[in-house]
């Protein structure tokens, strides 16, 4: 539900990613990533974020300082979602 809400009602914003860490969350053995990002908001609010557990193969893509879009809810624009789409 939160999700499906930050994609039909949050505002497209730019996220620079500041790690890339592993989770503690394995899928069939294989290890999983947290790409964590920050974010300005409005009169220049600094929020920070991360994404789900990403398989390898995604996460792989990202590095530290690489532009990405992501999704704030503009009633509460702490809450963001990573569409791991690159800026």
């Amino acid at each position: 539900a939160r999700e499906r809400r930050l994609r039909s009602a949050g505002i497209r914003l730019e996220a620079t990613v500041t790690d890339i860490r592993l989770s503690p969350l394995r899928v069939k053995r294989e290890p999983r990533w947290i790409i964590r990002y920050h974010y300005a908001y409005s009169a220049g609010q600094e929020y920070a974020g991360e994404s789900p557990a990403l398989p390898s193969e995604l996460a792989q893509k990202w590095r530290p300082g690489d532009t990405a879009v992501i999704m704030a809810d503009p009633r509460r624009p702490g809450d963001s979602l990573w569409l791991g789409e690159m800026k």
